[in-house]
């Protein structure tokens, strides 16, 4: 390789790298947190999202289960309702359990990160004795 090709190629290769790298990302998660004493199995049925459709959770006594329902290439700026959970859930539904008062958005706890480049979405439901029979 000639040595002013190479002198000229390196630096932007390096600068595309560079740019790639500061592209960020905007990303949600639904967390299902089971802080019962029996295990739970959840049919989360999913709106509008491009990887699920329905997603079946099995969780035993308290533990909690993250699934990643949104991710894409760029911070957002007008985030389309990704702060607020149940704009992407259809419906949550209990196979071994019936719901005593079924999830709403107040009942998620939400946690928003943001960097320069990045945001982030983390969605939790906690799901205690109160909320299943």
């Amino acid at each position: 390789m000639d040595m002013p090709f190479r002198g000229i190629v390196l630096p932007v290769l390096a600068m595309g790298l560079l740019f790639a790298g500061c592209e960020g990302s905007t990303m949600m998660t639904h967390t299902f947190h089971n802080r019962t004493a029996d295990t739970l199995v959840i049919q989360a049925h999913f709106d509008s999202l491009p990887w699920y459709d329905t997603v079946e959770v099995v969780l035993p006594p308290q533990e909690l289960h993250t699934l990643y329902t949104y991710d894409m290439w760029g911070k957002c700026h007008d985030c389309f309702g990704l702060d607020v959970p149940m704009n992407w859930v259809d419906t949550l539904e209990l196979s071994t359990h019936a719901w005593l008062d079924y999830p709403d958005d107040g009942d998620w706890t939400t946690e928003t990160d943001e960097g320069l480049s990045w945001i982030r979405f983390d969605h939790t439901l906690n799901i205690g004795v109160a909320d299943v029979e």
